[in-house]
């Protein structure tokens, strides 16, 4: 897909349109005053080399070699190329031999001249700070606020804990799905609710669904129905397997909306759910341990946290590193 025009304002690039993309790349350019491109790199090559004012490429670290090629033929011919890093295990975090790699390469598309890289790894040390770029969704409710939807209501009672967005191994869906079965045997007063596709699931998954007690919804196209599912909830589910350890828009929403959330001791989004947010952390596959926190009250927050500074400190950074 492709929204933009041939210009001297900033292009902000991704590889597709895919869940949230569109809308974040969107907010972006609203902020810098730039228009939009969605397409294949292959597709779009020459002229992300050649866009003579700002390049913002969301998701780089999608495609290092093909980020790292442009940035570089960027550099040499004078033009500002700006990478923005979801995968933080790949360019932040990781300790592994190919993640220490990535960090390598992170910080010398930082040494390049006309070049800046941004992780959405919120700050945990200092020296973080100046490679960091909140998460669009951290913020963006805030930027540019979504018309109200009517989804359907989540009928019975007792408290919900929803698992909402992409259907994954990689964000706990099985442990969801067990913990689910496991309630249901306490007689546990929550109502697991599932909201997203559940055509990738194993079949002994499906069955696994059939037979518990979780509502399932078909995971909604339109981001005002995904949101207004959200406020319908009392803990969003973002207990995610540990080799998914990076940003997350449903936390991001969750700090939004003043939602307490489901997150694995020892992630980002524990640290992150301890600095800014609410809600309980437990370990990984813990069902015991999950359960157990269900019965007594969820820690919450009076007041959501002032997300706006995450708002303000995104435009600062954003717009500087433009040039």
């Amino acid at each position: 897909m492709n929204t933009s025009s041939f210009s001297k304002s900033p292009l902000v690039y991704d590889i597709s349109a895919s869940g949230h993309r569109l809308r974040d790349a969107t907010i972006i350019a609203e902020i810098v005053g730039g228009t939009v491109l969605l397409a294949p790199v292959r597709a779009s090559l020459w002229r992300l080399i050649w866009h003579p004012a700002a390049l913002i490429w969301q998701t780089a670290d999608y495609e290092l070699s093909w980020f790292s090629l442009v940035l570089i033929l960027r550099a040499l011919t004078c033009r500002r190329t700006v990478g923005i890093c979801y995968r933080n295990n790949n360019v932040a975090d990781g300790k592994r031999l190919l993640h220490l790699a990535r960090k390598i390469l992170f910080a010398l598309w930082n040494l390049l001249p006309f070049s800046a890289a941004f992780t959405t790894c919120a700050p945990t040390s200092q020296h973080q700070r100046r490679t960091f770029l909140y998460d669009t969704e951290w913020w963006d409710l805030l930027f540019s606020p979504l018309a109200e939807a009517t989804p359907p209501r989540i009928e019975g009672g007792g408290k919900i804990l929803m698992y909402i967005g992409s259907i994954s191994d990689l964000k706990g869906v099985g442990f969801f799905i067990d913990a689910a079965i496991a309630a249901a045997e306490r007689a546990l007063a929550w109502r697991f609710v599932l909201v997203g596709s559940i055509d990738e699931l194993t079949l002994e998954e499906k069955e696994k669904i059939r037979k518990s007690n979780i509502i399932c919804f078909v995971g909604p196209e339109e981001d005002t129905t995904f949101v207004s599912y959200i406020k319908q909830a009392d803990v969003l589910w973002c207990c995610y397997n540990p080799i998914y350890d990076q940003s997350s828009g449903i936390f991001g929403r969750s700090l939004q909306l003043n939602k307490p959330t489901l997150t694995r001791k020892g992630s980002l989004l524990n640290e992150w759910q301890t600095a800014y947010g609410s809600g309980l952390a437990v370990g990984y596959q813990d069902i015991d341990e999950l359960l157990d926190g269900l019965t007594q009250p969820v820690p919450t927050r009076s007041e959501p946290y002032p997300c706006t500074r995450f708002l303000q400190e995104a435009k600062e950074r954003l717009v500087a590193a433009c040039g």
